[in-house]
């Protein structure tokens, strides 16, 4: 009888480790859906923001490239890794990062700038700027595609990712109106 009571309890301790496995990976599942939606919500309000920011900026006649440095620096909280290195080959710290904006803002060209500040969400269209005027209203959209930590669709089918550049992505769009005044007296 105790040969039999053994192998009940053997079986049982089976049980709980299965069933402990199952509960831990729904879990897991449900903490990086959880992750994934505030980080999703954080970057729409950044864009939110970059988009009030960028129109800001087209009122007071900024041009195309103004504008899309001023939404650079309003959604550096949310544009991934920093790309730029310090002289000593570290990473800036936030304090470094927020002291160069203004220089980030003064640089005339493209490849000065990637010298000064760079993130990986801004680089290859990951960041988008958009101020067309209609009428007297200005809309300003900054939209960013923002990598996602996966796509829950397609790991339930089991459907690799083919490369690296296919992995999921969401586009967050962030937008903004004002009255446009400034076509009255920039002629």
């Amino acid at each position: 009888m105790s040969a039999a009571r053994n192998i009940w309890r053997a079986h049982k301790k089976g049980q709980a480790m299965v069933e402990t496995i199952l509960v831990l990976f729904f879990l897991l599942i449900a903490f990086y859906t959880v992750f994934q939606f505030v980080d999703n919500f954080r970057a729409r309000l950044l864009a939110g923001y970059a988009a009030s920011r960028v129109a800001r900026a087209r009122t007071v006649g900024m041009n195309d490239y103004m504008l899309e440095k001023t939404a650079h620096i309003a959604t550096m909280p949310a544009a991934g890794r920093c790309l730029v290195r310090m002289a000593d080959g570290r990473r800036p710290s936030a304090h470094e990062l927020v002291r160069r904006s203004g220089s980030y803002l003064a640089c005339e060209y493209p490849s000065q700038a990637r010298q000064t500040l760079d993130f990986e969400l801004w680089r290859n269209g990951m960041t988008e700027v958009e101020c067309p005027l209609s009428g007297s209203r200005l809309t300003a959209r900054v939209r960013q595609l923002r990598p996602q930590f996966f796509e829950l669709g397609r790991a339930l089918s089991g459907t690799p990712s083919a490369d690296v550049d296919d992995a999921p992505r969401a586009s967050i769009t962030g937008e903004f109106e004002i009255e446009a005044h400034y076509p009255d007296w920039m002629e």
